[in-house]
């Protein structure tokens, strides 16, 4: 048998009495996904083959797969894309008061220092464990919501909450968030 290639040969079997079971699935619908019905013999593949086809799937999926996720992050990128743009030209607008009268106009939001510091930004020092740290990013963030700051003032003001009781203390959050 080493040298024969393809399924072995079934082995006689014993006639086996009936199975009379109390109660019989009407349709082959009744079976659990995992189960297979008594009559049914179980199906091996040899270890050739299952190489075989585990090599074609794989080429298959090497060929088909990138062109497949480019093209799913290209629909999702251009739908957020769409539905980002009514919603952000909504947020640009900001009514301002004129002497002639009230007026709209397309700028970006944004804040001053001093509105920025009139929502009490919390002070980092550095000295605290990685929870605290995680705590001070989630107060800054919204501190810099609730100022309604643009992305590049943010960051300046934030650095500006670096503190600290020893100058070399209070210099080294500062050298990180410059790194």
């Amino acid at each position: 048998m080493a040298g024969q290639r393809g399924r072995p040969r079934k082995q006689p079997q014993e006639p086996e009495e009936p199975h009379i079971e109390n109660e019989e699935p009407v349709n082959e619908d009744d079976y659990e996904h995992n189960e297979q019905p008594e009559d049914e013999d179980e199906f091996t593949l040899e270890p050739i083959v299952v190489k075989a086809i585990s090599d074609e799937v794989s080429k298959v999926l090497d060929d088909k797969l990138p062109a497949l996720v480019t093209k799913i992050l290209k629909d999702t990128l251009n739908d957020k894309s769409e539905g980002t743009k009514d919603s952000t030209k909504e947020e640009e607008v900001v009514i301002t008061g004129t002497k002639n009268g009230d007026s709209t106009s397309e700028k970006r939001k944004g804040c001053d220092y001093k509105a920025f510091k009139g929502c009490s930004p919390p002070s980092f020092d550095g000295k605290k464990d990685a929870v605290a740290t995680c705590h001070w990013v989630s107060a800054m963030e919204a501190v810099i919501a609730i100022s309604e700051c643009r992305e590049d003032q943010a960051v300046k003001f934030a650095a500006h909450s670096f503190t600290g009781g020893t100058p070399s203390s209070s210099q080294r959050p500062l050298m990180m968030w410059r790194a």
